[in-house]
């Protein structure tokens, strides 16, 4: 087998360091990222345990990649899975240059093909300008077929925020029972006991996979029909790349201190590779348009 290293510059301008080993005949397979088994070395982990863990993880995820590199110069082919995503615009600056795009606020619209779905995730290409090139198509034609398949493959949720913690909680008890978890068990009876939808008019809004979940604000009508839903504008949270929270625009929210919020969360809980602004926007039903604060 080759064994490559690899860097790879990641969401934000982060840059990953990982590994590719590639077995005679194999056209792909998966780059194994090496900074959190660095990270354990440095703590005292022996190399050899680290060693065998990155080909026991080469070993599981191998046979996932079913990718066909001619299949992907044919735009009949790749078609029906590209998609579209949402990612600040000044922080992937250098990538834009190499990137279809189109901004949108402060942030930009780029664009992906999906490969592979399975339990470690969901495997993508990132379009470039090269591929445009080979598939004869533009910007805007990525934008139309995007538009369809990804409200279509990744469809919309919206949940209030007592249910969303309340399904985090119940999947934390579900992984760790038997176990006497007293610190969930508590936040548990506390969340059963406050009466947060009508103490907090907050929703969290994301797609069934709860990947890249911030770009439904893109999908046709569902602000719109949000906003009709609960007779009142919207202020949007950008928690993260891979969500949005919606908090109603009602007498005594004050924007300034949703500012203030989002950019505390953000620095002190926010990966830099997810994090996606520090701007709230509101979204305004009368022009039916989204716009800064």
């Amino acid at each position: 087998a080759e064994v490559l290293l690899h860097s790879v510059t990641k969401n934000n301008g982060l840059k990953l360091n990982g590994i590719i080993i590639l077995k005679s005949k194999e056209r792909m397979s998966p780059t194994i990222y090496l900074e959190s088994f660095f990270e354990d070395y440095m703590q005292g982990r022996d190399i050899d345990s680290i060693v065998i863990e990155i080909m026991s993880v080469y070993e599981e995820q191998k046979g996932q990649i079913d990718f066909d590199p001619e299949k992907f110069k044919d735009i009949g082919e790749t078609k029906n899975q590209i998609m579209y995503k949402l990612v600040n615009y000044s922080r992937n600056e250098e990538l834009l240059k190499c990137v279809p795009h189109r901004q949108f606020l402060d942030m930009a619209i780029v664009y992906y093909v999906v490969v592979t779905t399975n339990q470690y995730g969901i495997g993508s290409i990132l379009i470039r300008n090269e591929h445009l090139e080979f598939w004869n198509i533009g910007e805007e034609d990525l934008f139309a077929l995007a538009s369809i398949n990804t409200p279509r493959k990744m469809p919309y949720e919206i949940k209030s925020m007592a249910n969303m913690i309340m399904e985090l909680v119940d999947k934390r008890l579900a992984e760790n029972a038997g176990i006497g978890d007293i610190a969930t068990e508590l936040i548990t009876e506390a969340i059963y006991e406050s009466d947060f939808d009508n103490a907090i008019k907050m929703y969290v809004i994301t797609n069934c996979q709860r990947v890249n979940g911030a770009n439904t604000i893109l999908y046709k009508d569902v602000l719109k029909d949000f906003a009709t839903k609960m007779s009142a504008d919207l202020y949007i949270l950008p928690s993260s790349i891979h969500e949005i929270i919606i908090v109603l625009k009602e007498e005594g929210v004050n924007a300034a201190l949703l500012k203030k919020i989002v950019k505390d969360v953000n620095e002190q809980n926010v990966i830099e590779e997810e994090w996606l602004s520090d701007n709230v926007y509101v979204y305004e039903r009368l022009s039916d348009s989204v716009i800064i604060i």
